[in-house]
């Protein structure tokens, strides 16, 4: 008898387990059954969770990525208005005040450095432009919009992660459970009926793709 690799999908070890348990109860060990179709649900619910947790990471992240590209659209379109009020404007206050390191300052940020950086322009845009300035209206606003949404965001990646990781887990844990019932069975099965009947119960091992995969 042998089962799927445990580094592989969860789903080749919930089809063995579906298989021997039917072979089971065919032959009349309804407990035996029983015990093995416990199992696999619970795997088949771990994973199918897992599964949708990542959904959910995939959904964060995309989520942040959105805001962090609208911040960085503010970035350079606030450079570009800057930059527009005069031929040598780029070289002269207040663009050399708002943008002392350059445009890039704030967005190549790192992610854990963006709340900060697009906070200092947000500063600097109110401690150089005028009130009334249309330029600095527009992207104050804009930025307390983004920077509110990417750090939102931001706590829903962390959050999601935090989730994916518990049910990868559950599911690793889960697994491990069917795999020793698969094994304890096949064991009492060689005890009553030998080796080479105990092995019909159990279906063969599928390739190392279709393991991976869950296909086939």
């Amino acid at each position: 008898m042998q089962l799927p690799k445990e580094s592989g999908s969860y789903v080749p070890l919930v089809r063995v387990a579906v298989y021997t348990s039917r072979r089971l109860r065919r032959s009349k060990h309804d407990a035996l059954a029983a015990d093995l179709i416990v199992g696999l649900t619970q795997v088949r619910r771990l994973g199918r969770a897992w599964e949708d947790s990542a959904d959910t990471v995939q959904g964060s992240l995309a989520d942040r990525d959105a805001a962090d590209d609208g911040l960085d659209d503010v970035g350079q379109e606030t450079r570009l208005g800057v930059a527009s009020t005069g031929v040598a404007a780029v070289r002269e206050a207040p663009y050399t005040q708002i943008f002392p390191h350059g445009v890039g300052y704030y967005t190549s940020a790192p992610l854990d450095q963006e709340v900060t950086r697009y906070t200092e322009l947000k500063q600097r845009l109110e401690a150089h432009l005028s009130a009334t300035n249309p330029i600095r209206l527009d992207a104050i606003s804009r930025l307390e919009s983004s920077i509110a949404e990417f750090t939102a965001a931001t706590t829903e990646v962390a959050s999601a992660e935090r989730d994916q990781a518990i049910a990868r887990t559950e599911l690793v844990h889960a697994a491990r459970s069917l795999r020793r019932q698969l094994e304890k069975t096949y064991g009492l099965l060689v005890s009553e009926v030998g080796k080479a009947k105990a092995e019909r119960y159990f279906p063969k091992v599928k390739s190392k793709k279709a393991e991976e995969t869950g296909e086939g």
